[in-house]
């Protein structure tokens, strides 16, 4: 029998341990419902915020609002839902809201709604004040660009030259891998104008001057020479403090090379060659790039590929003049090489010549920055127009090289890297050197290696017996 002390010292110490969990239990509610704390081990962080989306929140300096239209059983609900909630948790100035065209008819009366929500279900409303932004593909991308779109309601102007067979950001495209018209830069607009840029054309020979709303001009891919006259406007332009892209495919573009000697940028009069690295079906004349220069434009890039069809080297000489700044962006690799004798290559003879060649790694993209008198010029230059083209942008990370170019050069360095985070596949060919090991390992070391250790073990039974 437990003595009567020690049985109300046993119940005390019971209660007391009672108290003492229930006290820990609600105090660890109490901090867990105010605090939301979660750790991403995906291994490209599907489910966080991206440092460039970060940035823009920290910015935001009113109020916004996401409005969803959708209810709890349609399929990307919980994507989009869980999208919301790590967008409002960042910033508490964003606030969100479902809405049920089901089960709340009622709101559906107004005639914005009917438009967006009930007709195109899914669709989220990002506003703030009276201004109004829809999205329909919803996914970080989409959102941080409506948001940066309502921070920055006045939209940028890119002109694209035309009039010389240069790709056209408006030619139709077919959405068929491969079978897109090779002039096309209909995809790299849309892209632009997801974004802050209002993308028009230009054609110099009636206009004889760049216009003063540009905030950038893409010269992309000319086949035949620019006249003399819209040379000097595009020089006029730069000279009062312009902004200038130059995608220039190898042979072309001869035009160009005094005005861009200016700024110490060198246009080589050759074609790439890399007959290793180089995606896998793709000719010789297709380098893949993994090397790139530090710089803000290539600081997300480092662990990813680009590659270019059909390029030449654009290289630099250094700077000594006060203000100019220029310097390499990305380089071939060092089993590249270049060569200006293209009737060799229409021989078929692909060897490298020691007395006629440059070997790599090789720059094909430079970029030059000049500030004088209050003026900041600044210019990219790039070996290869195809890069960007319907049929390669969405290869590698062309996209991301693209955009983050055009983001510099347009002074908005708060778009670089803003891109879609996507649980689905994504296409990423082969190089030569990786198809060759994919092949001999699973094909005819592994197999060789079994058939190896099955005809030893049969000799060893033999012998044995």
């Amino acid at each position: 029998m437990i003595p009567r002390r020690t049985s109300f010292r046993y119940k005390i110490g019971f209660w007391i341990t009672i108290i003492t969990t229930l006290g820990i239990i609600l105090t660890i509610e109490f901090f867990s419902a105010r605090t939301n704390y979660s750790i991403d081990l995906t291994k490209y962080k599907q489910y966080s915020l991206t440092p460039p989306t970060k940035r823009l929140l920290d910015s935001l300096n009113r109020d916004i609002r996401l409005t969803a239209f959708m209810g709890i059983d349609a399929p990307e609900y919980k994507q989009v839902r869980n999208l919301c909630q790590r967008y409002a948790e960042y910033n508490r100035r964003i606030s969100y809201q479902f809405i049920d065209p089901n089960r709340n008819p009622g709101l559906m009366k107004h005639s914005e709604l009917v438009k967006y929500g009930q007709e195109n279900r899914g669709t989220v409303i990002v506003e703030t004040g009276n201004q109004k932004e829809f999205v329909k593909i919803v996914n970080e991308e989409g959102l941080s660009n409506a948001i940066l779109r309502l921070a920055n309601p006045t939209r940028k102007v890119i002109y694209f030259l035309q009039g010389h067979g240069e790709n056209d950001p408006f030619m139709p495209t077919n959405l068929e891998f491969f079978k897109s018209n090779p002039k096309s830069y209909q995809l790299a607009r849309k892209a632009l104008e997801e974004r802050i840029w209002n993308v028009k054309t230009l054609y110099l020979v009636s206009e004889n001057r760049v216009p003063e709303d540009a905030s950038l001009l893409i010269v992309c891919g000319p086949e035949a020479e620019i006249p003399a006259e819209e040379v000097k406007a595009i020089e006029e332009y730069i000279t009062r403090g312009g902004h200038a892209f130059f995608l220039l495919d190898p042979f072309t573009g001869r035009e160009l090379k005094s005005l861009l000697k200016k700024y110490n940028i060198i246009l080589g009069g050759d074609i790439i060659i890399d007959k290793v690295n180089r995606i896998q079906g793709g000719d010789f004349l297709t380098p893949v790039v993994n090397t790139y220069v530090e710089h803000i434009i290539t600081k997300d890039l480092s662990s990813l590929s680009t590659v270019f069809s059909w390029a030449r080297s654009v290289s630099f000489e250094p700077s000594f003049v006060p203000g100019l700044d220029v310097q390499a962006l990305l380089k071939t690799s060092p089993e590249s090489w270049t060569t200006e004798d293209l009737e060799r290559l229409n021989r078929g003879e692909v060897t490298f010549s020691a007395q006629k060649d440059k070997k790599g790694p090789l720059p094909l993209g430079v970029i030059a920055s000049f500030v004088q008198d209050k003026k900041s010029i600044l210019l990219a230059v790039i070996g290869d127009s195809d890069f960007a083209s319907d049929i390669y942008i969405n290869l590698y990370a062309n996209r991301d090289l693209f955009l983050n170019i055009v983001s510099w050069l347009g002074e908005e360095e708060k778009l670089i890297s803003i891109k879609v985070k996507s649980l689905q596949y994504q296409y990423n060919p082969l190089n030569k050197r990786q198809a060759r090991t994919l092949f001999w390992f699973p094909v005819i070391l592994q197999p060789g290696l079994i058939i190896l250790i099955g005809v030893f073990v049969s000799v060893c039974r033999r012998i044995r017996s």
